[in-house]
């Protein structure tokens, strides 16, 4: 039965019961009292701080500002509460626009490419790394790999990269070609000699006879 009691109780009863007691009012009112305290306190503080430096000689009195112009200074609110016009935004857009079209139109310097180095001058690096690492043995695997990679420059500069052959260790000699000879004149002129003496020996036979 109470709870049913309670649940017909409106919402505007429960404000105005709560407004009778005066104890939001009161807590409303104390804290804004107390905020109103700690900025006045505050700007005290900072007055007697400007005494300070007055009197030592750090701020002279014609450049002392107020505190509501120290705390509050002028124009510090004014974009923000400034309204714009059309034009004035189309403005602002378009000097955006033509800077960012400046910049972009600017050349862009580009550093030259690095050199690739030749095949000769990396055995020749090569060659002085195995020679700074030829006593430290801490750096076994690596100069394994350097040998190889010495190797294979080796062989991409003396035979273009292809396996070598006994072969190519040699020069080739030159053999002159052994190809047959004429006949000399000599040789050829005995012949007719020896046919024409065929007749006379016959000769000398017929007479012993």
């Amino acid at each position: 039965m109470a709870t049913q009691a309670w649940e017909n109780v409106s919402q505007a009863t429960i404000s105005n019961c709560w407004g009778a007691t005066k104890i939001t009012i009161q807590a409303t009112e104390n804290y804004s009292e107390k905020v109103n305290q700690e900025i006045e306190d505050t700007a005290k503080l900072i007055e007697r701080q400007l005494d300070t430096l007055q009197q030592i000689g750090l701020v002279a009195p014609v450049n002392r500002m107020s505190i509501n112009h120290l705390l509050n200074p002028e124009g510090e609110n004014t974009e923000a509460t400034r309204v714009w016009s059309n034009e004035e935004i189309f403005e602002l857009i378009k000097e955006e626009s033509r800077q960012e079209s400046d910049n972009s139109n600017e050349p862009t310097t580009t550093k030259p490419p690095v050199k690739r180095p030749t095949k000769t001058e990396m055995l020749q690096h090569v060659s002085q790394a195995l020679l700074y690492l030829e006593d430290q043995p801490k750096h076994d695997n690596l100069i394994a790999n350097l040998e190889e990679f010495q190797q294979e420059l080796l062989k991409a500069i003396h035979f273009g990269g292809t396996q070598a052959e006994i072969k190519d260790y040699f020069k080739p000699v030159a053999v002159p070609n052994s190809t047959s000879q004429p006949k000399s004149n000599s040789s050829a002129a005995k012949s007719p000699s020896t046919s024409k003496a065929l007749p006379d020996d016959l000769t000398v036979i017929n007479h012993v006879e």
